[in-house]
């Protein structure tokens, strides 16, 4: 970072005060407030349960689709999508489900209700055997193995645990239509057996029949729910894995990591004037058919990733099965938001990198400004309070993972906590959709007709919320559909454990009104009141200058 730089920043003030944003929330009309937000909670949790999932004992046939969250669906008359439901990206939808299940159960522990720890713990359970059921099924999805399946009156197609060697990492994105080989009908068998998920929505579609194979996204959506189970999920009690081995869930969430690690992590020989060079890289082999998966996992994809992915899965699996980090992984460190507003690549790097502790999150404030950052880019034309902070379950995330020795008294931390609290009141008590229903009364529903802008989405946490309304304005998004919630449900139960875990608030956030936020200060007292290209300049070593708020309490 250069002086000249400080010539170059201007003075723009952004003052945001939280008394604010809380008038604000008021006049949406939407409940405010803990209690109301933990009743929404629990509404948005039975639609998820009744709605979008297959809830059945992942070991008893026929057990495929099983504990996989549905993305989305229609379940309304009148629109050409009406009586869908789509499985898409499952690996987000699982890696959120875990991720809230986690959560959820950390919240019970502080609670001491170990009724609903127990069952909280069943589902996690559940969830882990489901992505291992993935890993065991793609090989067989692509040819390798088929003769292993059949189905034997009501029990488990194969034995369980699984036969030795059959997990190796490489997964499958879904399951869930693949029921279909042994009945007419997914949708008809479950609703058979008074699963309520097909009742209004009998139009199946999946990735299974389609593009299936796992992702480098769907990784590090997967291993944010991997990364809170290994952190919260404490419990003596044991479980048998895929592999038949009796573990806890942390230490089973390690298993799955590293496996995962090791599918992604691959030898290739280049031929130079006939010299063989042999190299390690970064790559997503699928195994059944020796080629690299058609998405998301070629080299060129996951060099810029592949150090931050090694970390990260050091994290979490404390390096009990040794060093994650492989291969060609430069040391490099872009600066955010990458060119073209490709906002899975920014959160790919944010993700991982609150995981791991590293880069853009070495410090709780520096993944603040990134995300401060992400947000000036992408909602640039939204309301001044969408331009505070995109991805903003990182930093919740952050502060569970990894405890840091921060100043919780600090007003820009309990602003940006009031940052949350607007959004989680302004959620829709009906839970998240879009172009449903005729909110403007103009006699027609189109795109227009939206919630608030934050709730209008699925995977809102993925995706900033200028990608529809501003950079895209016709992106799938602004269909009629109905979202499984998973994006409140996790953002609450992170904000409520961050509160209750670190700010010692078990109600509500502290109420530090009249904050003035005046802009960044590096580690060197350099401070600038704009972020722009010129605000940051890396460093040779890659590293990230540790940012802190500066600002005051007014009337002080």
């Amino acid at each position: 970072m250069k002086g000249q730089n400080l010539k170059r920043a201007y003075h723009k003030y952004l003052k945001y005060v939280l008394l604010f944003s809380i008038l604000l929330s008021c006049k949406t009309g939407i409940s405010q407030g803990p209690s109301e937000n933990h009743e929404k909670y629990k509404l948005y949790k039975a639609k998820l349960e009744n709605h979008f999932l297959i809830k059945s004992d992942p070991l008893t046939f026929p057990h495929y689709g099983t504990y996989i969250p549905a993305h989305k669906r229609n379940p309304y008359d009148g629109f050409p999508n009406s009586g869908e439901i789509h499985w898409t990206d499952a690996g987000h939808t699982i890696g959120f489900y875990l991720a809230t299940l986690a959560t959820e159960y950390a919240l019970l522990a502080h609670k001491k209700d170990t009724q609903s720890m127990g069952k909280t713990l069943t589902d996690i359970v559940n969830v882990l055997r489901t992505i291992e059921r993935l890993d065991y099924l793609a090989e067989i999805r692509y040819g390798q193995g088929a003769e292993k399946l059949m189905k034997v009156g009501d029990s488990v197609i194969v034995p369980y645990p699984y036969p030795k060697g059959s997990l190796n990492g490489f997964f499958i994105r879904d399951d869930v239509s693949r029921i279909e080989i042994f009945t007419d009908s997914a949708p008809e068998l479950w609703s058979k057996k008074g699963i309520k998920t097909f009742v209004q929505t009998p139009k199946l579609s999946s990735d299974y029949g389609n593009h299936g194979e796992m992702s480098q996204d769907q990784v590090w959506n997967l291993m944010q729910g991997l990364a809170l189970t290994q952190k919260l999920v404490k419990t003596d009690e044991k479980f048998m894995d895929g592999e038949g081995e009796l573990v806890k869930p942390g230490y089973w969430a390690q298993k799955i990591t590293y496996r995962i690690a090791r599918t992604m992590q691959t030898r290739v020989v280049l031929d130079l004037f006939g010299v063989p060079i042999p190299l390690k890289l970064w790559a997503i082999v699928n195994p059944a058919t020796g080629e690299i998966v058609r998405r998301g996992g070629k080299p060129v994809d996951l060099i810029f990733n592949a150090r931050l992915f090694g970390y990260a899965m050091n994290e979490i699996t404390a390096q009990k099965f040794g060093d994650l980090r492989y291969g060609l992984k430069p040391q490099l460190m872009l600066t955010l938001p990458l060119p073209g507003h490709k906002h899975f690549n920014d959160h790919a790097k944010l993700a991982l990198a609150t995981i791991s502790q590293r880069q853009y999150a070495q410090s709780f404030d520096s993944l603040l400004y990134w995300c401060y950052r992400t947000a000036q880019s992408y909602n640039k034309g939204m309301p001044e309070s969408y331009q505070m902070f995109s991805f903003a379950h990182f930093p919740l995330i952050y502060l569970i993972l990894h405890n840091p020795n921060i100043d919780y008294n600090n007003p820009f931390y309990h602003y940006f906590l009031s940052y949350i609290d607007l959004r989680l009141n302004q959620a829709p008590k009906e839970g998240q959709w879009r172009s449903l229903y005729d909110v403007n009364n103009d006699g027609t529903i189109n795109k227009h007709d939206h919630p608030e802008p934050f709730w209008s989405a699925g995977k809102r946490l993925v995706k900033p919320v200028g990608k529809d309304y501003v950079i895209n304005k016709n992106d799938p998004a602004t269909r009629p559909w109905e979202y499984n919630g998973l994006d409140y449900m996790l953002l609450y139960n992170l904000f409520e454990l961050v509160k209750i875990e670190f700010f010692k608030q078990p109600t509500s956030a502290k109420n530090k009104t009249n904050f003035e936020f005046n802009g960044w200060q590096d580690a060197k007292g350099r401070r600038w009141k704009k972020v722009d290209e010129n605000d940051i300049k890396l460093q040779k070593n890659s590293t990230v200058i540790p940012f802190q708020f500066y600002g005051k309490e007014m009337g002080r």
